[in-house]
């Protein structure tokens, strides 16, 4: 019993209680065991390593064992009595701890050559192989032994059957395993967390779209910062370096997901204001226009119509989303900053980056970070952009997303410069026609008064206003910037090098986040308060969660990598079960029949499917394991 007790709490140190607990439960009613040290310490090993083994199989993602079948069904409950076996029967206890060991080992092996899924006749099957070879190797008859080991043939046989004809059910399991593991993940963001005017904008705008109100908010945010745009920032010693509320965004949705109504219902009032910037431009562009063709005409005056252009131009808040890079550059030098709102994000990038002769998401990257643009152009001359304020909204596939985004992006810190929200979307059939309601616009009104004020104090600033971190804001930001750092904890450490660049990324986020809630709070002060820090975290965590599931699903994978999960995918999506000709009528891989041998070669290796030949090569079936 003190053995067993000693082996119990190995157990429970390895997070396997109720096994622990029901080795101690049995051994402590049958066993009368001696207490010599070397009987304990090889007992104790021996559960330590079984122990181990055993929590490993038990987390593994390729293993999917119930907790409580273990204890009851696979019989490892055994190894507490070998202690009262070798007691009872008078065998040496060192040499049935050696068969043990064996039979673990043969345990072992059988779960890679035979990869299970914690179905009741697989464990039990491979529990009475692991008694047999105890059975063999404490037993001294040649014929017995020889009659143990037709035994364990008979019951490997068995086990390869059942591996070869999986069962409906079981397949159906394993399909949705494989499509929910690359599925959004469930996460409720709490709006009361966020300013009252924000709040009720989002809840009264979702009454009017479908989509996850996330994407209305995230649009929200982004319009909000291209209105602000130079109007506030944190200075160096503050931060790092000068932090200004410029943010990029990136929603993935499926494909009729009402993406592009619910990004217009988040940029109304940016669309708003850019109207009525343009409607004061129009006619000063026309009287330029008519003066310009008078030579007596004052030069002066000219000139006074001209600056009233750039001042008005300044306060623009879109940029236009169909020209060429240079044209970009133009523009956001005359205009100083702006947001893109892109109903197909990674289109937009592919497109940009084949009409631009250098690299365009490294151009990208230097409006992210507020960096000075100098650059000669054919078109336009000489162009230079102080100080480039962009932000960006953007709405894209998963599908397209890893078409455009390669490993070097997310290793560079492109794609982490994007808060990534991956929602969980209900697939949803639309009505044949809206609900009538009469569209108030209290809520626009609401935050147009705050943007109104914020506005007016600034023009009359010779700075933008420098924003610092409160002392209670400043305390619960240490403890979040703390908390995203032991997510490497969560990651093996081959795969830090894809998670730092986000981790590095998420806490500037989070205060240029804070500075956009700031004016909602109160405009009137300098300092970002604890409540804007609490929001903006809370958005951050929804990013976080996002970033975190695509990264150990889809994002940073190799292209091989990923026609390995497409396949996998496909084959889950039949039911579990795939012919050679539906695989390859998918025209899922662009490299051909060559290309899918490999890929399907690769899941047979790895366990992930197995191959029945039915005869005719195209008739073969493929099913997951």
């Amino acid at each position: 019993a003190p053995i067993a007790h000693q082996g119990a709490q190995t157990f429970k140190k390895h997070h396997l209680s109720s096994l622990g607990d029901t080795m101690y439960n049995h051994s402590y009613i049958d066993c009368q065991v001696p207490e010599p040290e070397n009987y304990r310490q090889a007992f104790s090993e021996w559960v330590d390593r079984a122990a181990k083994y055993l929590s490993t199989c038990l987390r593994h993602k390729d293993y999917n064992i119930d907790p409580n079948i273990v204890p009851n069904q696979n019989g490892l409950r055994e190894l507490a009595h070998l202690a009262a076996r070798a007691h009872k029967e008078n065998l040496d206890f060192l040499d049935l701890v050696a068969a043990s060991k064996h039979a673990t080992e043969c345990f072992e092996l059988l779960s890679k050559d035979y990869p299970f899924t914690g179905k009741k006749e697989y464990l039990e099957n491979l529990t009475k192989i692991s008694k047999l070879y105890v059975d063999y190797y404490s037993s001294g008859k040649v014929a017995y032994k020889s009659n143990i080991l037709r035994q364990i043939d008979k019951l490997k046989d068995e086990i390869q059957k059942q591996i070869q004809q999986p069962k409906e059910s079981d397949l159906a399991k394993k399909a949705k395993e494989i499509l929910q593991s690359t599925s959004a993940p469930e996460c409720q963001l709490d709006y009361s967390l966020f300013p009252s005017e924000i709040r009720e904008y989002i809840e009264y705008k979702s009454t009017f779209s479908k989509a996850p109100s996330i994407f209305i908010l995230s649009s929200l945010l982004v319009s909000l910062s291209a209105i602000f745009k130079n109007s506030f920032y944190m200075p160096k010693g503050a931060y790092f370096s000068d932090l200004w509320a410029n943010i990029w965004i990136c929603n993935i949705a499926a494909s009729g997901s009402f993406k592009s109504s619910a990004m217009e219902l988040g940029n109304e009032i940016a669309m708003q204001i850019q109207r009525e910037v343009e409607e004061k431009i129009k006619p000063l562009k026309q009287q330029l226009k008519e003066l310009a063709q008078d030579r007596e005409v004052d030069k002066e005056i000219l000139a006074q119509i001209r600056e009233e252009i750039y001042k008005q131009e300044r306060k623009m808040t879109l940029l236009p989303n169909r020209n060429t890079p240079e044209a970009m550059i133009s523009r956001l030098a005359r205009q100083e900053g702006g947001a893109f709102f892109l109903d197909e994000l990674a289109a937009w990038i592919e497109a940009k980056s084949k009409n631009y002769l250098k690299d365009f998401k490294g151009l990208l990257v230097e409006m992210y970070d507020n960096r000075r643009i100098d650059e000669e152009t054919r078109t336009y001359g000489r162009i230079i952009c102080e100080r480039p304020y962009v932000s960006i909204c953007g709405v894209s596939t998963l599908r397209w997303l890893e078409s455009v985004i390669t490993s070097d992006d997310v290793e560079s810190g492109f794609l982490a410069r994007f808060l990534i929200f991956y929602p969980h979307q209900e697939r949803i059939v639309p009505g044949a026609l809206p609900e009538y309601q009469d569209y108030d616009f209290t809520v626009n009104n609401r935050i147009r008064d705050i943007i109104n004020y914020v506005h007016e104090k600034t023009e009359t600033e010779s700075e933008p206003k420098k924003m610092y971190v409160s002392p209670s804001a400043k305390k619960f930001f240490e403890k979040f910037h703390g908390e995203l750092y032991k997510l490497f904890d969560l990651f093996p450490e081959e795969h830090h090098h894809l998670l730092e660049p986000f981790i590095k990324r998420w806490s500037p986020s989070t205060l240029k986040l804070a500075m956009l809630f700031q004016p909602f709070i109160d405009p009137d002060v300098n300092l970002i308060s604890l409540e804007a820090i609490v929001a903006a975290a809370e958005l951050v965590e929804h990013a976080v969660k996002s970033t975190l599931h695509l990264l150990q699903s889809t994002l940073g994978e190799s292209e091989f990598q990923r026609n390995c999960r497409r396949i996998l995918q496909l084959i889950a999506k039949r039911g579990g079960q795939a012919q050679r000709r539906q695989i390859i009528a998918s025209k899922l891989l662009p490299g051909g029949t060559k290309e899918y041998d490999e890929v399907l070669e690769a899941l047979i290796e790895s366990g992930q499917i197995t191959l029945t030949d039915t005869g005719k090569k195209l008739d073969w079936i493929y099913s997951l394991t």
